[in-house]
């Protein structure tokens, strides 16, 4: 990970399942997670909902 943070790379952990797999991800330093923790999938329909006015 720090090879990839040296050349400017940023790093995401995936499958994020739990607050302590998220404990550990802080203290490596990742710079994102994505995971079922974090938030559930849903489908791109919902996520990109535009706003009415």
């Amino acid at each position: 990970m720090q090879r990839s943070q040296r050349i400017w790379k940023k790093i995401t952990a995936e499958f994020v399942e739990s607050a302590e797999i998220l404990s550990l991800i802080e203290k490596m330093d990742i710079d994102y997670a994505q995971g079922y923790y974090i938030g559930k999938p849903a489908p791109a329909a919902t996520f990109f909902m535009k706003k009415e006015h």
